[in-house]
């Protein structure tokens, strides 16, 4: 399926389905201006125009858009980046095109307030929280990622007003969980030109970023960030994402961190009581032997922790360089400190799961 997004012209050209733009009909936006501060630039518009145009294509299984962008001349040279960036996530081959846009969808700019100095994306988990909570005395927004009710919670014990919290929500079929992931760092870099702020901050430890269980590409990627940094480059859009722990296992940054992080909620299934985690996803996991590494693990887990999600993945051999090197990241970047912490990751895993 290839679908042509609304703009001009008002009808596709033979073998497109025209649709309209995913921000009108697909993507709820409500949450996410409500925490902006000023008019984003155009620039930041029209990548979360794109990203929402690839994702709504993605929940599909569609591989071909066309989207009506203000600057399209802009975003024409670094289509060849957009075409590794979406083939890397999940694993097809794309085909996008972007036309000039006779109009454009506007966010609309509630202007309270004080703008923030600090932008996280935030889904109420033990990586975020430990990165938010060092920014507690600091004006911030946390982009929230498709978990409110987890989410919420931890926004409150950081200080952070509803006000200042920025979510996504998304209508229809589900799925589409790779091009979520972008979809969510545009929305941050959205919120980001609103504020005038240059670093989008998504924090999650280096092992699970760049090496997951499933194989999935988290949003903190390390390649998904390094292709994203380098359009944002030769757009010469003012920003950056950067993951404050993409050098660290979990129990790593635990350690570090040096905060209560009982309350943090990092299960895939978390309820609704006071033992909010399974025991028995991978995030549980992972979660329970990162805080045995850091010195003990005080979460209420509903059963008995365990390892056993983990156990192929676990058994395999750790990937070295060659293997990692088989995604596309930019010319000249360095490798080993990614495939280092992968290396301690799975073995701090391997310590409590055998």
């Amino acid at each position: 399926m290839r679908l042509h997004f609304a703009g001009a012209p008002t009808s596709a050209p033979p073998g497109w389905t025209h649709v309209p733009l995913p921000v009108r009909g697909g993507v709820g936006v409500r949450r996410l201006t409500g925490a902006l501060h000023g008019p984003p630039g155009q620039a930041a518009v029209d990548l979360f125009l794109i990203a929402a145009a690839v994702h709504a294509a993605d929940k599909v299984e569609a591989s071909a858009v066309s989207v009506p962008v203000v600057e399209a001349e802009r975003w024409r040279r670094v289509l060849p980046l957009w075409v590794k960036l979406t083939r890397h996530l999940t694993g097809r081959e794309w085909e996008l095109e972007l036309r000039e846009a006779s109009s454009y969808w506007s966010p609309e700019i509630p202007g309270w307030g004080r703008r923030a100095d600090a932008v996280v994306m935030f889904g109420g988990g033990l990586d975020a929280f430990a990165h938010a909570v060092t920014l507690r005395d600091r004006p911030m927004v946390l982009v929230e990622r498709r978990r409110r009710r987890v989410a919420t919670p931890g926004a409150a014990r950081l200080g952070v007003p509803v006000t200042r919290t920025a979510a996504l929500t998304t209508r229809g079929t589900r799925g589409g969980d790779a091009t979520w992931g972008l979809l969510a760092v545009a929305a941050g870099l959205l919120v980001c030109s609103s504020h005038r702020v240059r670093n989008l901050r998504v924090p999650e430890n280096g092992l699970i970023a760049a090496h997951p269980p499933g194989g999935v590409p988290r949003p903190a990627n390390p390649v998904t960030l390094a292709l994203v940094n380098r359009m944002l480059r030769h757009t010469a859009m003012p920003h950056r994402v950067v993951n404050p722990w993409a050098y660290l296992t979990k129990g790593e940054l635990a350690r570090e961190s040096g905060v209560e992080l009982a309350d943090t909620v990092s299960c895939a299934v978390p309820g609704d009581g006071e033992a909010r985690h399974c025991g028995t996803c991978a995030p549980c996991a992972v979660r329970h032997a990162g805080l045995l590494a850091a010195g003990g693990d005080a979460t209420r887990y509903r059963q008995t922790p365990s390892g056993e999600v983990l156990r192929e993945w676990l058994d395999a051999p750790d990937p070295g360089e060659d293997e990692l090197r088989d995604a596309p990241w930019p010319p000249g970047s360095d490798l080993a400190p990614v495939v280092d912490v992968v290396r301690r990751g799975r073995a701090e895993l391997r310590e409590v799961w055998g």
